[in-house]
């Protein structure tokens, strides 16, 4: 593999405004690019959340002052709102593959998978993973009839992959145990229908969850149910009313105090925070930037 000698970008995208459907996921771009020496891109805050997978050489991230070297099939996540810097490795080059994604059910699965924590991850599957990219791209560049929708399905098969990837090696009883919270986010459970889901006493099941996860089982609980109801809650207009009743909660204020103790604001709060851009406008502005973004990395000046 030659190195390169000047940067080139292969960049296609979909604007979804006029679209019947708005699918859940929307991918919104889609990037084959190859670095030299020196290239690098920076984001003081990044727009739309993207994932780039590097095919051949390697590229070193520093994203809110983590750092670290990506290799080839493992891939880079550049989180929406962080500042990123992204550059060629020792390699001197490198080729690399990346999507934007967006839409109302990102951050829910970001969350519930524990991707939102994560910079990089080495899938465990590398060529599934770099096969989900690169078909992303060419629907982009082809889009054939109801490419839409098989761009949702690539960009879910690409985050399932990689929350598998970096799925924690559970106990077999802890395991039953998480998958039963995650599978009753919608009503009530106490430590005893956890334990006795998993198939062991409330003592074995407390002191796993502690040893595995440093935190007890009904904490580990309310935390999913607050993640998904932070989505609920960004993401859709449903009345707070509605949104505790869904997630198992008799009592609309009984759902808001445990909401304010978790995240420091009520619902209303929260709903009404500033985000970083309307997702739709954002993915547009990204894709406007896209080629002085090439022209910036190409000149080191960014």
């Amino acid at each position: 593999m030659q190195r390169v000698l000047k940067y080139t970008e292969r960049f296609y995208s979909h604007n979804y405004e006029f679209e019947a459907f708005d699918p859940p996921l929307r991918v919104v771009g889609a990037v084959a690019s190859r670095w030299g020496p020196g290239d690098h891109f920076y984001n003081k805050k990044k727009q739309t959340f993207s994932i780039n997978v590097v095919t051949y050489g390697n590229g070193v991230f520093n994203q809110e002052s983590r750092t670290g070297t990506v290799l080839p099939g493992e891939a880079f996540l550049a989180h929406q709102g962080h500042e990123q810097l992204f550059s060629t490795g020792s390699a001197g080059y490198m080729h690399k593959r990346s999507i934007l994604i967006e839409g109302r059910a990102l951050d829910m699965l970001m969350q519930t998978t524990g991707l939102i924590d994560r910079d990089h991850v080495k899938p465990m599957d590398p060529a599934l993973a770099i096969g989900l990219v690169r078909q992303a791209y060419r629907l982009l560049r082809d889009k054939p009839a109801g490419f839409t929708t098989a761009l949702s399905s690539c960009a879910y098969g690409l985050l399932l992959e990689l929350a598998r990837s970096i799925a924690p090696e559970y106990p077999g009883d802890l395991h039953a145990a998480v998958e039963f919270v995650k599978r009753n986010l919608h009503r009530s459970c106490a430590l005893d229908q956890i334990a006795r889901a998993a198939r062991m006493s409330t003592r074995q099941c407390n002191r796993l969850f502690h040893q595995h996860l440093n935190q007890s089982p009904v904490a580990f609980f309310i935390g999913q149910k607050m993640a998904v109801a932070a989505s609920m809650v960004r993401n859709t207009s449903l009345p707070f009313k509605q949104i505790a009743a869904q997630l198992g909660y008799e009592d609309q204020f009984h759902f808001s105090m445990q909401f304010k103790k978790h995240f420091g604001m009520s619902p209303r709060k929260y709903r009404g925070k500033p985000v970083i851009g309307n997702r739709r406008s954002v993915a547009k502005t990204e894709v406007r930037s896209r080629r002085s973004e090439v022209e910036k990395t190409v000149t080191g000046v960014q």
